[in-house]
Formats: structure tokens, sequence, C-alpha cells
């Protein structure tokens, strides 16, 4: 994740967090080859490029850009061999190197409605890449 921090230095400190989640978007599309704009899609689908909690937050406890959920980023975290504790999806990168990621191995099925409104279910991406 010290990646993104250190490509974000260059630029101004008073960025957005939607400015935030949208470059993030675009440097983890760019590094797992995964197109910027269904990324951005289905981020903008799940969130509106908030970071929060999702609106169902009653029954599950979803959040972030991607609306990452406990069990899926430590699930996922494990396969990639980091570290499983979810409270780092609530960091904005975390979320999006994860989420990201996951597309580029299985595509977008996890985020299914979204997906289907976005018209990206059973969309393959490389799944060559290296797991971390």
């Amino acid at each position: 994740m010290i990646e993104l921090l250190v490509a974000v230095v260059l630029y101004p400190l008073n960025m957005t967090e939607e400015s935030f989640t949208k470059h993030a978007i675009e440097f983890y599309s760019e590094k797992y080859h995964v197109p910027y704009d269904d990324a951005w899609r289905m981020a903008h689908c799940e969130s509106r490029f908030q970071n929060v909690r999702s609106q169902f937050w009653r029954t599950e406890d979803s959040f972030g850009p991607y609306q990452l959920q406990s069990e899926f980023y430590s699930r996922n975290a494990k396969r990639r061999g980091m570290y499983e504790n979810p409270i780092l999806r609530t960091s904005v990168e975390a979320n999006v190197n994860m989420a990201i990621w996951v597309a580029s191995q299985d595509g977008w099925s996890a985020w299914r409605n979204c997906a289907i409104k976005e018209n990206l279910l059973g969309k393959k991406y490389n799944q060559e890449l290296v797991l971390k």
C-alpha cells in the first residue's frame, strides 16, 4: 500500500476524499490491468466514492468505496498472504487495492448487483498476475 502513498506525495495535500479515491482507482487499475473505467463505474455504483459504511449497516458490515465486508477482506488478504485484519478495509487505499486485485483475479462477481447494473458480470481480466 505504500506505493500509492508515495505517488500521492506529488499531489496537493488538500486532495478531497473523492479525488484521492479516483487516484487510487487509477493507480491500482493500472497495476492490476483492470480498465479504469470498469473500476470507476463499480466504485461509483457501490458507494458514490464515499469511504463510509453501507446504508444497510444494521445487517451487514460493508465499508468503503467498494463496500468491502470484514469476511471478504480477511479471506482475500489471506489468499494474498497479507495481514488479515478487516479494519484495514476502512482505508481508502486498502479498500481500492483489495477490490481491484480481486476483480483482476475473479472479475466483478463479488459485487453482483452493481456488476449486473454496469454490465460487467462475467468480465474477466488478467488472471496470471502475481498474487501480491
